[in-house]
Formats: structure tokens, sequence, C-alpha cells
């Protein structure tokens, strides 16, 4: 029998594409149904049309909507690149709380590389998330444990990147409440840096299991290695592959990888020599200086 995978997310019509590309990659390497619960407060109907129907045309799964009416003028936003409907996740238990026991929250800057079902099906043992430290280089550990401090959490604490987050559904309604999350934000308004991130790391940051950054490689500025049986490739700094003005084209391979699969040649042409001039131009500006 099909396995069955709960997944949220939660995204702005400039997302639905990439939407699409996870559900893709997601179906390339699990043959399972998928359940995608998308939690949103500002999409066009016929972008969630689209959605839906990508979805049900390829025999990939359904998918459920949830309207979060919750004002966004609450949420502070510190980063440009990093949209207020990322907040929203914070919200989704409460609306999935008679519908699921636990879902997969993933990033749509995110493509699927490997089985993620061994990570779905991980033990909780009486924690609300599992998740992956975020990824830096180990001479900015020290960054780690400023962060650490500005949240007034333990030094050795292993902050962790939101982009992947399997939620206890049923465990994060008993300790918490929509009320609680919202004053919370208010209360902490300026300290939020990296948003609803932050929200996550010190409210729960007890309650949180980490398991290995197969199941979140971060492609960031910092990492320069691949690590080997890499699952879900994050694309999470703010400069992204699918976009003309990308500089670094050896991290884009997953991205190029998925075009060719997609058989998207023009495009990927085009976008391989975008990048490379990027690149050229990039080294030559250094070089000048």
């Amino acid at each position: 029998m099909q396995e069955s995978l709960n997944i949220l997310i939660n995204i702005d019509e400039n997302y639905i594409d990439r939407a699409k590309d996870l559900i893709y990659t997601i179906k390339k390497y699990n043959d399972v149904y998928i359940a995608l619960y998308l939690i949103y407060n500002n999409i066009n109907k016929k972008h969630i049309d689209d959605l839906s129907k990508y979805m049900t045309d390829n025999n990939y799964g359904e998918l459920h909507c949830i309207y979060c009416n919750i004002n966004d003028e609450i949420f502070p936003q510190k980063f440009e690149y990093i949209s207020k409907v990322t907040y929203l996740r914070l919200f989704a238990p409460f609306y999935l709380k008679d519908k699921v026991d636990k879902i997969l929250y993933l990033d749509c800057d995110i493509l699927c590389n490997g089985n993620i079902v061994d990570l779905y099906n991980t033990d909780f043992e009486d924690n609300i998330f599992i998740a992956c430290e975020n990824m830096l280089k180990e001479e900015l550990k020290l960054w780690g444990i400023v962060n650490n401090r500005r949240l007034r959490v333990k030094d050795d604490y292993k902050y962790i990147n939101a982009g992947v987050l399997l939620i206890n559904v049923n465990k994060y309604v008993e300790v918490t409440t929509q009320e609680l999350i919202i004053k919370f934000i208010k209360d902490n308004y300026e300290a939020l840096i990296f948003q609803d991130q932050d929200v996550i790391n010190k409210v729960f940051h007890k309650k949180i299991k980490i398991v290995s950054n197969i199941y979140n490689y971060q492609i960031n500025s910092v990492v320069k290695d691949y690590m080997n049986d890499v699952r879900l490739v994050h694309y999470s700094e703010n400069q992204k592959p699918w976009n003309d003005d990308y500089k670094s084209p050896k991290k884009a391979l997953y991205y190029y990888k998925l075009l060719r699969e997609q058989n998207k040649i023009d495009r990927l042409r085009k976008l391989i020599k975008t990048h490379c001039q990027n690149m050229a131009d990039n080294i030559f500006e250094m070089i000048m200086k």
C-alpha cells in the first residue's frame, strides 16, 4: 500500500512554480501519496487552482487549503527576501489538529534529492519538532553562541533552521495557543531577527529533536563542500538558482539537474550561460578593486 505523507507549505503567488518543483522532486524519489496542505492569507484563487490541478493531473496527491486570517501587521520582517507569510507555519497546527497527527513542513526553496519517508517516520520521543541544525562553517560557531544569547537560551543549544520541520501537531496544540504565539511575537518584536524561525528556537528549544543535515542541506554562502546522501537540498540564501542574478553555477547543480529531468533544455542552457557570466563579472570586479 502506498504511504501517505502530510506536507505543509506556506507561500505567496511568486512561489507557485517552486512548490511544483518541490512536489515533483518528492514524487521522483518517494513512492508516496502527498496530502499537500497550503496555509495562506493572500493568494489569488487562480494560483491555488493551478497548483491543485498540477497535483491531480499528475496523480501526485491532493491539495488542501487553509485560509489564515491573522493580521500580518504584527509580524516583523527583517529581511526583504524572507516573506512574512512564513509566520503562518506557527499557526498551522491549530487548523490541522482535527485532521492530522503530524505533518512535514517544507520551505519551497527546497528540492528533494532522496528518500524522506524515513524522516517522516522518525520517532518524536515526546518532542514537538524534528529539525536540523542551522549550517555554519566551524569558524562561525561563535555566531551561534551570540545568537543563543540573543534569544536567551543555553550556549550549547543547536539553533535550528526552520525550513524543514516535522511537526507533532497534537503535542504542539497541547502546549501553546494562537494567543500565546501572537503575544510572544508582539512582546519580542525587535529581537526577532530571523522572524518565525527565532520564535521556534526560543519558545520550543527544549522540545526539538535534531537529526542529520542530509534532511536540510543548506546551500548558502558559508557551505563549501557537498555532503553525501543529501535528501533535501535547501537554497536558503537570498539568491536563488532559478533567478537570472545567481552567481554560483556549481551550487546550482541540483536545480540544473531538475530542469534537465523536466526537459526544459532551452531554459537550462540560458540559465547556465547567465550564471557563469555573473560569476565571471563578479571575479573581474574583485580583481579590479
